[in-house]
């Protein structure tokens, strides 16, 4: 049994600090779900209640993982035939992109089954203290004053920016995945840390933004083509999210362009003026108070400098690991490579 445990611990070396989040995220998760689950089904007052979450999202999700996958080899296969990269290469490059797309499957599981238990945390939204914050910065409601600026086309627009975040992100991964492994790593540690902290956050603070909190207060309905389809194509069954306060829309977008900018800056002149979109988006489309987006800000202007450090960290402690190991091994003479053998820890990523 000891001999198994420190083969499981040892095989913690070789994984990236993203890996480690996920793995740890994975087992608070299922403890909290077991452990609430009663719980919650009390509140809906429908025995097995809380296994309805974990369907929905297997449902949802099924096809949707596999399809971004696929996609993502495809783009990079297309790549490796555009850039004439050595083919050998490319079977590695499909257990790269199943590491990396992994832990944000996860994330996405997560996440939805968390707004079916926030109300269980906490019953009372909090979007009374978010509307009295704004009101006191700005003597109004930021989202009602912007009405007199609503037209279709800026409708579409905005529209198609913010539902364009998400699969940004995916294709930041790939971006980094061509010009930097270590950007990869970084990013996608920072990524996931600022994500888990908001998700935290919501539990601690509830709310379901201004989008329903102000309903009878706005006179202008948000027409447009692309909106509309957005709103035929949300699941009814699926519970109202307590997800504003801290905007990660405002918050991964903002870690986006800051890894964009350290690693491909020509890119980072496309994705400014689109974060920038991104962001007044969730104000026009009535999702996040301005309090909202600026803790967003707040919150990526610490992980973008807290979390690289974080992933520093973890190679120069795995690679002691390693290296230690190594010289514990009863080998008379060890070849002189085996002597300054350590991990790379980016070998996983090496395009």
């Amino acid at each position: 049994m000891r001999h198994t445990l420190h083969k499981v611990f040892r095989s913690l070396w070789f994984l990236e600090l993203y890996e480690i989040i996920g793995i740890v995220v994975t087992i608070i998760a299922v403890i909290a779900f077991f452990t609430t689950g009663t719980q919650l089904d009390q509140m809906r007052g429908i025995p097995g209640y809380h296994w309805q979450p974990v369907i929905w999202v297997y449902n949802v999700y099924k096809t949707f993982i596999p399809k971004s996958i696929v996609f993502g080899m495809i783009f990079l296969f297309l790549f490796f035939l555009v850039a004439k990269r050595p083919m050998r290469q490319f079977p590695q490059m499909i257990g790269t992109i199943v590491r990396v797309f992994l832990p944000f499957c996860l994330l996405l599981a997560v996440y939805r089954t968390l707004q079916f238990f926030i109300p269980l945390y906490d019953p009372h939204d909090k979007d009374n203290l978010l509307l009295r914050i704004d009101h006191w910065m700005f003597g109004v409601q930021p989202s009602i004053w912007l009405q007199t600026y609503i037209r279709p086309w800026l409708t579409d627009y905005m529209s198609f920016v913010y539902a364009s975040w998400f699969p940004l992100i995916f294709i930041t991964i790939v971006a980094l995945l061509i010009k930097s492994r270590k950007g990869v790593s970084e990013f996608i540690a920072t990524s996931l840390i600022t994500f888990y902290i908001g998700y935290g956050t919501f539990v601690i603070v509830p709310a379901i933004g201004p989008v329903y909190t102000l309903a009878n207060r706005y006179h202008v309905e948000l027409n447009g083509t692309i909106i509309s389809v957005i709103q035929n194509t949300i699941d009814t069954n699926m519970t109202i999210a307590r997800d504003c306060f801290p905007s990660l829309h405002t918050g991964i977008s903002i870690v986006m362009l800051v890894f964009i900018y350290r690693y491909w800056r020509p890119l980072a002149w496309v994705y400014g003026p689109l974060v920038i979109s991104i962001i007044a988006s969730t104000i026009y489309l009535r999702a996040h108070y301005v309090i909202d987006v600026i803790a967003g800000l707040l919150l990526s202007g610490i992980t973008v400098v807290v979390c690289p450090k974080l992933v520093t960290a973890w190679d120069l402690y795995r690679n002691r690991k390693v290296q230690a190991q190594v010289q514990l091994t009863d080998v008379p003479e060890p070849h002189p490579a085996v002597q300054t053998a350590k991990v790379d820890p980016y070998n996983s990523l090496n395009v």
